[in-house]
């Protein structure tokens, strides 16, 4: 099926979008709409060409060149994998870094912290996000949930560590305004703080409204259900178009529909492409489906 256009119902706009790659932690709700495949991390590597970085992805990194040119002395190949490893551990400390500020700067504004506990549950969610990643030659003891819950307490106050998890639940609709905020700065066209409430509360709402119709215990295996899914994405992010005009201005509204339509064909086509995959493996039917987030 190819990526059907987002349709509004109360505005009219032109055709013109939505990981870091990270394990986020298990707590977190899994839901319909907001499900993440798992995924790997690699580490950007540098092109032979250019000599710039590639993008990251979510293939389990394979041997890199230096990887099959090292001698078969067992200590060398532990030398290159350990200054390997410390490369990529420095690399995505700092990813992660960035994206917990990311994802969770305008929840800390709505629990109330100060800038000592800001600073200090933001290292320690680094390190609870870190201990839940996978990747070459690194495989943590990952933090069990009370060990994440005593830390966080430890930090805000058992006050706050409710309030805390209240908010946590839609951590995924904090860091999509965030990703919009910083789309619309870009563009010119940036978000006041009344805008960025309003969104969310959008945000939050539709998520609700869609969810209504999910099944939680669907098998995202099968094509069928998985091309149900594509189908809830676009459902949310029409919804979310048509009430962003309560909120938001035309065009802003308009970069939010570019950013939507543009995902929505970048999905579908990776659904297509996966496909195909599948219909030229013998075993393709147990291969997992995925879609690109942004």
């Amino acid at each position: 099926m190819r990526p059907k256009t987002l349709v509004l119902g109360v505005i009219s706009l032109s055709v013109a979008t939505i990981v870091l790659a990270l394990i986020f932690w298990p707590r977190l709700p899994s839901s319909i709409v907001d499900a993440e495949p798992s995924i790997v991390v690699q580490k950007p590597q540098s092109s032979a060409v250019s000599g710039e970085k590639s993008k990251k992805t979510t293939v389990v990194p394979g041997p890199t060149r230096r990887d099959q040119n090292v001698p078969e002395s067992l200590e060398s190949i532990a030398e290159v994998s350990n200054i390997d490893l410390e490369a990529d551990l420095k690399w995505l400390r700092e990813q992660t870094t960035k994206d917990v500020q990311s994802a969770y700067s305008q929840l800390f504004e709505h629990l109330g912290l100060t800038d000592f506990e800001e600073a200090a549950l933001s290292e320690f969610l680094v390190e609870a996000w870190m201990r839940g990643t996978k990747m070459r030659n690194y495989h943590p003891e990952p933090m069990d949930e009370q060990d994440r819950l005593d830390g966080i307490e430890s930090i805000i106050g058992a006050g706050k560590l409710e309030t805390f998890l209240t908010l946590e639940q839609n951590l995924r609709k904090y860091r999509e305004v965030e990703k919009i905020r910083s789309l619309l700065e870009r563009k010119g066209a940036p978000l006041s703080y009344p805008q960025r409430e309003g969104l969310l509360e959008i945000l939050i709402d539709v998520r609700v409204r869609v969810e209504a119709f999910a099944n939680p215990n669907i098998n995202h295996e099968t094509i069928e259900a998985f091309e149900s899914l594509l189908d809830l994405l676009d459902e949310n992010d029409r919804l979310v178009l048509e009430l962003a005009p309560s909120v938001l201005t035309s065009k802003q509204v308009q970069y939010m529909f570019d950013r939507y339509q543009a995902l929505s064909y970048k999905r579908w086509g990776a659904f297509d492409a996966q496909k195909r995959a599948r219909a030229n493996d013998p075993d393709g039917e147990h291969l997992p489906f995925s879609y690109p987030h942004d």
